[in-house]
C-alpha cells in the first residue's frame, strides 16, 4: 500500500498566495471543511480523505487549521497534479532576494 500524499500546511499570508496560484492554474481551491487543531505535525498528518491544504493559526495552546479543497468535480485532477502544483508553488520564488520560499510551510511529503 502506497503512503498517503501529507497535507500541505501552509500559514494565513502564504495560503492566501498558494489560492491564488491553484486559481490561475485553474483549480478552485475555496471549499473548506471543519477546523482541526493540534501540532503542525498533527495537522500536517490528519487522516483527511485525500491531501488537503490547510490554513494554518497559531491557537493559544494548538494550531488550528482550516482545511481546503477543490470542487469535486476538479478532484480527479488535483489528486493528479497536488504534488507539481505544490512544488512549482515553492521553487518559482528560488533566485528571488526579497522572499524566501517556503517561509511560513511546513511539508513533506
Amino acid at each position: 500500500m502506497p503512503e498517503r500524499e501529507k497535507n500541505l500546511v501552509l500559514m494565513e499570508s502564504e495560503f492566501a498566495e498558494f489560492q491564488e496560484f491553484c486559481r490561475n492554474r485553474g483549480f478552485d481551491l475555496s471549499y473548506y471543511s471543519g477546523e482541526v487543531t493540534g501540532s503542525k505535525r498533527e495537522i500536517e498528518s490528519y487522516p483527511f480523505n485525500g491531501p488537503r491544504v490547510v490554513r494554518l493559526r497559531k491557537g493559544l495552546f494548538a494550531y488550528r487549521g482550516v482545511p481546503y479543497d477543490v470542487a469535486e468535480w476538479q478532484k480527479n485532477d488535483w489528486s493528479h497534479q497536488f504534488s507539481r502544483i505544490r512544488d512549482e508553488f515553492f521553487h518559482r520564488t528560488e533566485g528571488c532576494p526579497e522572499r524566501v520560499s517556503g517561509e511560513g510551510v511546513h511539508f513533506a511529503g
